[in-house]
């Protein structure tokens, strides 16, 4: 019997002994886990940190590839016919353009809208006279980007434009269409020989055009074949 008692209390003993054990062990196991979790975080933020440049990086530059896609694919041919194009760049656009290249203080006295086989796209050209230098300012009808910039000094005296009054270039365009019928392939509104005028190029995209010109004061259709 006491050998009996004695294995019972050794086998007791041993068992307290292992939970003991295992509970130390789960102890140290959760601060192990702590640590990994930590550790883990840490690396995660950092991986995340590092990471986000690149992506940021990779999103910028897709986008803009992507943005000159879209320029590419809205670009208008070449062979347009301007009755039936809306450019993404009115020619209200151009003008504002122009007057933040060379300043608003100028007398814009020509606007053109025509097709540039240099830069192979649409433009607007804006003449604008300021203090005895002439600005000519470029831009593309489809992006707004300006294409060039130049000017020029002169003894020129001008007078404004508007592209409002007293005619605007719809109308102008109507009356130069009951002369000559056709796809309008370029424009412009200028002052010119005294008087303010607007003359557009109708006919073909090969060169035979005819040019239609419609004095903006009395209305006044010239045709120059």
């Amino acid at each position: 019997m006491r050998s009996i008692k004695f294995v019972t209390r050794t086998l007791g003993l041993a068992a307290a002994a292992a939970i003991a054990l295992t509970g130390c062990s789960s102890d140290n196991g959760d601060t192990d886990a702590g640590s990994s979790v930590s550790v883990d975080s840490d690396q995660s933020q950092s991986a995340s940190s590092s990471g986000t440049p690149t992506e940021q990086s990779s999103a910028s530059q897709t986008g803009s590839d992507s943005s000159g896609q879209d320029e590419d694919q809205q670009s208008t041919p070449r062979d347009a016919d301007l009755r039936q194009v809306d450019f993404a760049v009115t020619a209200q656009d151009a003008l504002d353009t122009s007057a933040q290249e060379v300043g608003s203080e100028g007398i814009v006295h020509a606007i053109e809208l025509d097709y540039s086989s240099h830069y192979d796209a649409w433009k607007w050209s804006v003449k604008t006279l300021v203090s005895g230098t002439d600005h000519e300012v470029e831009i593309d009808a489809d992006t707004g980007k300006v294409l060039e910039s130049e000017k020029e000094s002169t003894d020129d005296t001008e007078k404004a434009i508007d592209l409002d009054q007293p005619m605007k270039q719809q109308e102008a365009q109507k009356l130069a269409l009951e002369k000559v019928e056709g796809p309008v392939r370029g424009w412009k509104l200028e002052w010119d020989d005294g008087m303010r005028a607007y003359e557009f190029d109708i006919g073909d995209s090969q060169g035979d055009e005819t040019e239609v010109t419609i004095n903006v004061e009395n209305g006044n259709v010239t045709v120059d074949d």
